[in-house]
């Protein structure tokens, strides 16, 4: 690991601790109004939940062909799923926790066997980390204002809108980062030459493909399971309640 990836994974991680910081305090607050029993109850019922999340991030990215799927010098990822359920479930403080353990294991995965040019870049954490920090952020902030949304039909629609559009974001921001940070990726995209802008173009087309697919797994899997799990678990709505 380079000087500039240690640089980069300090500075990623007091911005986590600011985040799991101000998580904590806002609860704090919240939870001066109730006894130290429920308080006791919510805190082992979010940690519960958390692990399982984390967990579940953890197992399909290290497990072949389940979080990322190779496809010649691309990788297809589900490891999107598990955020998008979390962070629906609640709300943004969540979803950036989650986002950034989808990042920091995106990371460790390119370092521990990169298999392309774009792993390699990916090895690099400001490439790895900050999309999908954005990426849990942005559904986190989405899920919540479908949370107030009272009619079940039009919360149920917003919710597929928000998680379809916020994977294509993802991979927007996965690529644009990666547009910025890597030279070679911005040369060429402007390349002059016939043949690489030939292979550019069928790039590209796979890399939209593959972002429709993501999106259209993530706008149809998260509302099921969300509607399933609040079901089968009355106290997630709970959890939902005060993750907001």
């Amino acid at each position: 690991m380079d000087y500039e990836n240690i640089r980069a994974l300090i500075a990623l991680i007091l911005v986590l601790a600011i985040s799991l910081w101000m998580v904590i305090f806002d609860r704090k607050g919240k939870e001066e109004e109730i006894d130290e029993e429920d308080k006791r109850r919510k805190r082992i019922r979010s940690m519960a939940f958390d692990a399982v999340i984390i967990a579940l991030l953890i197992a399909m990215s290290f497990i072949p062909y389940v979080g990322f799927i190779n496809v010649g010098p691309f990788s297809l990822t589900l490891l999107h799923l598990p955020v998008l359920l979390g962070a629906s479930l609640f709300g943004w403080k969540r979803g950036l926790i989650y986002g950034t353990v989808f990042g920091l294991l995106s990371w460790a995965k390119a370092l521990s066997g990169a298999t392309s040019v774009f792993d390699i870049a990916f090895q690099k954490i400001y490439v790895a980390v900050p999309p999908r920090m954005l990426f849990g952020l942005i559904i986190g902030v989405l899920s919540s204002v479908t949370m107030k949304i009272r009619d079940e039909k039009k919360r149920n629609v917003f919710l597929i809108v928000s998680c379809f559009v916020s994977t294509c974001l993802h991979t927007v921001l996965v690529f644009g980062d990666l547009f910025l940070a890597e030279s070679w990726v911005f040369g060429w995209v402007f390349s002059d030459s016939v043949a690489i802008e030939g292979t550019g173009i069928t790039i590209l087309g796979f890399l939209a493909i593959g972002m429709v697919l993501e999106a259209s797994l993530g706008a149809i899997i998260t509302p099921i399971l969300n509607k399933t799990l609040k079901r089968a678990i009355p106290t997630l709505k709970t959890a939902e309640s005060a993750s907001m």
